[in-house]
């Protein structure tokens, strides 16, 4: 099973449905993508700040063992202000590379904006007369 985690922010994949894909990934036959939505950059962050976000991104993809990475690059906080046809042209482009059995989305009722932007994005993009390859969308909780 092909499993991929979309994430606004990092750190939304470990607090929402990190022990999930953890677990998917011990099962034999199991992958587990993800895709990162936005990255700090300066000189909205410090340089100390973009860099120690780089180091746990690269943590967490050896803990989870993560097949693939994709990054968009998009301002934090700013999703609402991206083309909602651009994001869904991106993350479709995403989805199909990877063809993924289930897809792991912020829950849409989150109240940081870019988590409901995504969520919203989802469901646009992944009907299932486009891709009939996805089984499950299940919506995670970030506290």
């Amino acid at each position: 099973m092909k499993t991929l985690v979309i994430a606004p922010h990092a750190d939304d994949e470990i607090l929402g449905v990190g022990g999930t894909l953890f677990k998917r990934n011990s099962k034999k036959n199991n992958s587990v993508y993800w895709l990162l939505v936005t990255m700090p950059t300066m000189p909205n962050y410090s340089k100390s700040f973009v860099e120690k976000r780089e180091l746990q991104i690269k943590k967490i993809l050896k803990v989870l063992k993560v097949k693939e990475f994709f990054n968009l690059n998009f301002k934090p906080s700013e999703l609402d202000k991206v083309p909602k046809g651009l994001l869904i042209k991106k993350i479709s482009d995403v989805i199909n590379h990877v063809k993924p059995d289930e897809v792991f989305v912020p829950h849409i009722s989150d109240v940081h904006t870019d988590h409901k932007v995504i969520s919203e994005i989802i469901s646009t993009c992944t009907k299932n007369f486009r891709f009939k390859f996805i089984k499950t969308i299940l919506a995670y909780e970030v506290l």
